[in-house]
């Protein structure tokens, strides 16, 4: 029995209830920071409650929602399986699991949690939900649809599900694009002109696709025609290649008689994406070989693209090309801004430093029709200046 005097077990109990009370603060600080958007202050707040507390699964699912939100998707998942672990029945948990796994990318991986809170509590019309726009990422539209609309019946009055309905459609396998572009030059070349025309095709339920293009150029007082064969290619869910290999019909009058290149975009998360692109270009008298590093930074409403191309030429020189690009996607179109500087030498034409300022506007007509304006101003100093303006139309079917 104990012999404690009743004011000191008072004293005692007290601290203990200060103790629990600034534990409680702390949590409650957290959500304070959450809602005042202080994403890092509220993940560091979290963090320190679940490591104070092993058994809180609130501080450990509030550290995920924050870590997620801050594209810190490792930590994140790492939180929610910490979360489910500790209360493995509650499928709201598997659900920000999942969440977390779609925006990285895991699409099975998300696909798998989503399937565990459904068993848990197959009436979740969250789940379907996010279940319809895993699967519709996936390139799997019926099943996407299917989901979405086990969602809406089981929330009719979720306004955002009759749009996802409507966008979960089995997306158009062929793609034709054609163009023309007119140039004017202020020097013996005066008017010239070219023309493409180019078929594609999506493979698989990914995001490949094979193509075909023919292209004809009437510059030089002459005819240059030719093939060309590529393919944008996803290996990996974060690496992009685009492959082409070209060759011109007949003689080559200024085109090389045969072209490849490879193009390489590094999907990374977040905002900076790295690319890397090489070319060659064989002519009868030597080849010409080009090495592109750039860097895409994405932002919410614009893409914005850096480049520089070395070059070593037929006569074993080298020059270099420095161009940069602005996008500005909206609803239903993206206008564009380039600029490009250095010196080249490609035949037939001499080396010479070059200036190109140039502009356009990608529209989304309909879902199956496409158009597109550009044009280009190019100074080719002390040779000539250079107009251009071009158009295409793209139909998917």
């Amino acid at each position: 029995m104990s012999t404690a005097h009743p004011l000191k077990r008072l004293g005692v109990a007290a601290l203990l209830l200060t103790a629990a009370n600034a534990q409680a603060a702390s949590y409650e600080e957290g959500l304070r920071l959450k809602q005042q958007q202080q994403l890092a202050s509220a993940a560091a707040v979290f963090a320190e409650v679940a490591a104070r507390e092993p058994a809180n699964a609130l501080a450990r699912e509030q550290l995920a929602v924050v870590l997620g939100w801050q594209n810190r998707f490792d930590e994140s998942i790492a939180a929610w399986q910490q979360a489910i672990a500790l209360a493995p029945s509650k499928p709201d948990y598997r659900i920000g699991l999942a969440r977390v796994q779609y925006w990285k990318g895991e699409r099975s991986a998300a696909l798998t949690s989503l399937d565990a809170a459904l068993k848990l509590e197959p009436g979740n019309a969250e789940a379907h939900k996010l279940k319809g726009d895993v699967l519709l990422a996936d390139g799997q539209a019926v099943a996407a649809r299917a989901a979405y609309a086990e969602a809406q019946q089981l929330s009719p009055g979720d306004t955002e599900l009759p749009a996802r309905i409507a966008r979960a459609v089995e997306p158009k396998r062929w793609r034709l694009d054609a163009g023309f572009t007119y140039d004017d030059y202020d020097n013996f070349r005066g008017a010239e002109n070219s023309r493409f025309v180019q078929l594609g095709r999506r493979v698989g339920q990914g995001g490949d696709v094979l193509y075909a293009r023919y292209d004809g150029y009437d510059n030089f007082g002459s005819l240059d025609q030719g093939l060309t064969l590529g393919t944008y290619w996803l290996p990996h869910r974060q690496l992009l290649l685009n492959l082409e290999a070209g060759r011109t019909f007949g003689t080559a009058n200024f085109r090389p008689e045969t072209q490849f290149q490879i193009n390489a975009e590094w999907l990374a998360e977040g905002v900076l994406q790295p690319l890397l692109g090489f070319r060659y270009f064989d002519y009868d008298n030597g080849t010409v070989t080009t090495i592109t590093p750039g860097l895409r930074a994405q932002f919410e409403r614009s893409i914005a693209e850096v480049r520089y191309g070395f070059t070593e030429n037929i006569d074993g020189s080298n020059t270099g090309v420095f161009a940069a690009r602005l996008t500005l996607p909206r609803e239903g179109y993206a206008p564009y801004f380039a600029f490009t500087t250095g010196s080249e030498s490609l035949p037939p034409q001499a080396k010479a430093d070059i200036t190109i300022l140039g502009g356009g506007v990608v529209w989304d007509l309909s879902p199956s029709w496409g158009a597109r304006v550009d044009y280009s101003y190019e100074n080719r100093k002390d040779i000539y200046k250079h107009h251009a303006l071009g158009g295409g139309l793209t139909y998917k079917f």
